[in-house]
């Protein structure tokens, strides 16, 4: 759940428009946390909408936050009233193993993109809800690891991106494995961004340009000119040395792609991961739950009239064209 004014600083519509639009949903206005359902129909009155866009939080190293970054992400933007789907292709499964019930993962029934591939079902056949409202995700598995036999002479161009263009949901991520394959090179080409998390070490340091260079390789290659590039400097702590000269290098080689916020060291980020929540549910700092919500700012906009006829509700904020749902306004440190 997320509380009005959490809704009104990410979307940038005032809390008096919010609540008017409650009104006529029926939603009280004292009400302090909303469901996800909530902030749909809120924003469908309104005739709001999210723009549509598919991510993938991408580097070939582990152990640096992917899972974590795409998972908060997804659920945050759920919490906001965004449709969101994961598609696990990375056979450690971790996501999956942190959003679906034991039950779910332990199921027989559950499909994946390896069972999708070998066409024993559809794309939409593979999808399963997650315990967070509006939040799906394709499992993964250790068979996963599979996949590559079948599609590695396949065009990865079209391998994943005509699926998720006929998919209903406002935001997809592709949570991959630190490796390269014909399985990420087709996620990568599905993306719309590709968001390269970076922590204090020179090892990291190499993986984002081993990244860059290999996403846009591949990118030039089948003539994939849309991706945008993002960097994001993870694990902050800016009392490390290791901190400020990974930021001072990041700047100096990447002043472009690097995102003017980070997300910090924290004992809070591994507490909650151990709980099986994201940190909007575990008792995290605020400045964890902030740059989340910053990261969130940097990929989500809303336009007007998608989803409903009408604006039943006169709306006092501008927009024109897309509108950024929350302004960068932090700086590093």
């Amino acid at each position: 759940m997320i509380t009005t004014e959490e809704l009104s600083r990410l979307t940038h519509i005032p809390l008096k428009t919010l609540q008017g639009a409650m009104r006529q949903k029926g939603i009280p206005e004292e009400k302090k946390k909303i469901t996800p359902e909530e902030s749909r129909s809120i924003l469908d009155g309104l005739s709001l909408s999210f723009k549509q866009k598919s991510i993938t939080i991408a580097a070939l190293k582990g152990g640096i936050g992917k899972t974590f970054l795409s998972s908060n992400l997804a659920i945050r933007l759920s919490m906001m009233g965004a449709r969101v789907l994961i598609v696990d292709l990375d056979p450690e499964a971790c996501a999956t193993n942190s959003l679906l019930s034991q039950e779910q993962v332990e199921s027989e029934e559950k499909k994946t993109i390896l069972e999708v591939c070998k066409n024993l079902c559809t794309f939409e056949e593979a999808i399963w809800p997650t315990k967070y409202p509006l939040l799906d995700i394709m499992p993964s598995s250790l068979r996963v690891a599979k996949t590559e036999r079948i599609v590695n002479l396949k065009n990865p161009k079209t391998l994943l991106r005509k699926s998720i263009e006929q998919c209903s949901y406002d935001f997809v991520f592709f949570e991959l494995p630190p490796s390269f394959s014909t399985l990420s090179a087709a996620a990568y080409l599905a993306s719309d961004e590709i968001i390269i998390p970076c922590t204090p070490n020179i090892h990291s340091l190499e993986s984002v340009d081993l990244t860059v260079e290999a996403i846009s390789e591949v990118a030039q290659e089948f003539e994939c000119h849309h991706l945008e590039f993002k960097i994001i400097l993870n694990m902050f702590n800016p009392k490390r040395t290791a901190s400020q000269d990974t930021l001072t290098i990041l700047r100096d080689e990447h002043a472009d792609l690097l995102l003017p916020f980070c997300i910090p060291e924290s004992a809070d980020i591994q507490n909650a991961i151990n709980s099986g929540l994201s940190v909007f549910e575990h008792r995290s700092k605020p400045q964890v739950r902030e740059a989340i919500d910053l990261l969130v700012g940097s990929i989500c906009s809303l336009k007007i009239g998608e989803r409903s006829p009408h604006t039943s509700i006169p709306l006092t904020i501008p927009l024109e064209g897309d509108k950024s749902a929350t302004e960068i306004s932090a700086t590093l440190q």
